[in-house]
């Protein structure tokens, strides 16, 4: 059964800051008054003024952590949408692809039948070197071929058929291997965003390796009853900051980078799955296990 999604608490300095001046009130408020109510217990009004100051004091208290709540939840809608118009945009991206596609297709069957007539001149004619290229142009102008499969899931491909040229522009050797079910427990939202997150972590990894020609990426991805495995593998150039399973981020601003890691955790962690880092010599490895 699908768990409810479980976030980060996440806030930033104003937060604490607001949080220790809360402390340090509630300390000069009740101090006082808690000395008074001890010398003068006798007193009516004393005793009034700390049960005031107390009921205050714990209505200060739920307002300021109630305000803490709105505040994460805000933040953790922000990276949702942050996912939402990723992956909305590799949709949009695939199916223009696919339009363009179609386009090729709706062009080439028109010509077909000059096409044909052509081909048949050369065949009969031995011209078989212009045969060949005259072929190699139907391939690449019809897009028979353009529209690659990766995994077998649809949306998994249009996922990572943006990544594969994002790679070939860095000149990254990228390769996969395995494949994945239409349909599975996990939702497309989600195992899309696992997959996305971890090749493009690869691909930034990469992009920090001065020689092109040790670029390399290795996707594995496989399904065994209920079980999803995915594994991807990128050579590295320096040292991977690792704490307790969890991907440090090496760049400056941490608030603002490291997002990618923690949502294939939170990921991860919605369903129960296992995700492991490790990196061998020149390679660094994420597996998951949902």
């Amino acid at each position: 059964m699908r768990k409810k999604e479980n976030f980060q608490v996440s806030l930033d300095w104003k937060q604490y800051v607001l949080f220790y001046i809360v402390v340090v009130c509630l300390f000069f408020m009740l101090a006082p008054i808690q000395g008074l109510t001890q010398k003068y217990s006798s007193d009516q009004y004393i005793n009034l003024s700390g049960l005031f100051v107390s009921i205050a004091c714990i209505v200060l208290v739920i307002v300021t952590i109630w305000q803490g709540i709105i505040v994460n939840r805000e933040i953790q809608l922000k990276e949702l949408n942050k996912k939402n118009e990723e992956y909305i945009k590799l949709q949009k991206e695939y199916y223009e692809n696919l339009l363009k596609q179609d386009e090729k297709m709706r062009r080439f069957h028109h010509d077909l039948n000059t096409h044909i007539m052509v081909i048949k001149a050369q065949c009969q004619n031995g011209d078989y070197n212009e045969l060949e290229d005259y072929l190699k142009c139907i391939v690449e102008e019809s897009g028979v071929f353009s529209v690659e499969s990766y995994t077998g899931n649809k949306n998994v491909d249009a996922v990572l058929r943006q990544l594969f040229v994002q790679a070939k522009e860095q000149h990254i050797k990228i390769e996969i291997d395995g494949s994945l079910p239409i349909k599975t427990r996990i939702s497309e939202f989600d195992l899309c965003t696992i997959l996305s997150n971890l090749v493009t972590n690869a691909i930034e990894a990469c992009e920090k390796i001065n020689e092109s020609s040790i670029r390399n990426i290795k996707i594995l991805t496989n399904a065994y009853n209920e079980q999803i495995f995915i594994s991807v593998k990128n050579t590295i150039t320096g040292n991977i900051i690792l704490k307790e399973n969890h991907l440090i981020t090496a760049k400056e601003d941490k608030k603002n980078h490291g997002i990618g890691s923690r949502n294939v955790e939170n990921t991860v962690k919605k369903y129960d799955g296992i995700i492991v880092y490790q990196y061998k010599k020149t390679w660094f490895i994420a597996e998951v296990i949902i």
